[in-house]
Formats: C-alpha cells, structure tokens, sequence
C-alpha cells in the first residue's frame, strides 16, 4: 500500500480440512526483509488486500469469511459486510471466499468472490464526485523536483482549480486552472515542497477528481 509497507498472504497447499496452521508476511523496509505474522490456524487463506498501510483484509475460506484489520495486522476481526449467501457458495457465515483484492491509490478497492464488491472511502477529507469519462494522472511518481500532471477532458471545462492536500488533510496548494479545452491537457508541477504523500484533486462545480502523488528528498 506504500513505499515501505507490504503484505502478501500465504495459501495452504494442501486440504484445508487436515489441520494446519496459517501465516501472512509483512515488510516495514520496501520488501529487503519480510516477517511471517501467524494467522487464524485451518483458514483457507488465499486473497489479501490493503487500502493503505494499516487497514486490510485477508479472504479465501468460505466457510469462516473475510477477516479486517485496522492495525496493520496486529488483530483481525470477521468482516460481514464482505459475501451474500448465493451459488456456488451456500455455506459458511459471511465471506464467501472473497479471495481477490485489488486497491487503487488509498480511496478505492476492489473484491472478487461470487460476486464483485467496489470499496470508496473519503480518504483526504475530499469526496471523490461523479467522474464520468474525465481522468489524471501525473508523471513521474514518486518524483524529487517536479511532475507533470496531465488531465483528459470529454468536453471543454471551466473554471477548473487545481488544489494539493497533504496527509492531515490540510490545503497546501491552490492553482486557477481556468478554462480547458478538450482531451488533453497538462500543468508543471514544481513547488518544492518536502518529502511525503500528497494528494491532488482537479475540479469545478459539476466534477472533481482526486489522485495520490508522492514526493521524495
């Protein structure tokens, strides 16, 4: 979920119903060293996914359900709102092997199991408000002096604002964009500003879009 915390999941081999004991591994180093973190023993563990360095979730057994945590690993607690009681998977109490995690920055997820699941959460302090067709991006992130953030519009926009949040929530930087034309568009970012997780949102009174950056010293 970040440059320096990593989790992987680790799926036991053979039958589930011949007891066994279960771990996951985590890095604090950005992958150099892993440790291995015992799980719930005889859980079927497949899938694992974080939304950022703390909160995440380990599924996979149908019959258990899907486990959260919001310490980082350290307690994990049966999630219900993960699984419905559908085919092919009828038994169990919630889950469902919910075995396939994929995040997008920190705001969005999304789970696999008999069905899909879209998780978006108001990470910043920013609602996240109909996207339609338009997108951002910046290149290159992380980056040490500047980036260029590029964004896609469907149809001519105005009154665009650029504005940058830091990680406490706090407006750090605000940009008059003006009037854009339609499909491409790009603005140099090079404000100096100290080493850390960002967020960037562009927006006007009928969109907004937010992305995460990274700037590294």
């Amino acid at each position: 979920p970040s440059r320096n915390i990593g989790y992987a999941s680790v799926q036991h081999e053979s039958s589930y119903y011949i007891p066994f004991n279960t771990w996951f591994l985590k890095t604090t180093d950005g992958g150099k060293t892993w440790i291995e973190n015992h799980f719930f023993a005889n859980y079927n563990e497949e899938g694992i996914g974080f939304i950022n360095d703390n909160v995440g979730w380990i599924g996979g057994d149908e019959r258990i359900g899907t486990f959260k945590t919001t310490d980082g690993g350290d307690t994990w607690y049966n999630d219900e709102s993960f699984g419905v009681p559908t085919p092919p998977y009828t038994s169990g109490t919630s889950g469902f092997s919910m075995n396939r995690f994929r995040s997008f920055g920190d705001t969005v997820m999304y789970a696999s199991g008999n069905t899909i699941y879209k998780l978006k959460r108001d990470a910043t302090g920013v609602r996240e408000l109909s996207i339609g067709n338009e997108s951002i991006g910046n290149y290159p992130n992380p980056f040490k002096e500047q980036t260029t953030i590029t964004y896609y519009l469907p149809e001519a926009a105005d009154n665009l604002i650029l504005r940058v949040i830091n990680m406490l929530g706090q407006q750090v930087y605000t940009k008059a964009l003006g009037s854009c034309l339609k499909g491409n568009n790009q603005f140099l970012f090079n404000e100096g500003f100290p080493g850390g997780v960002y967020y960037y949102t562009i927006s006007n009174d009928k969109f907004r879009v937010t992305r995460k950056m990274m700037v590294i010293k």
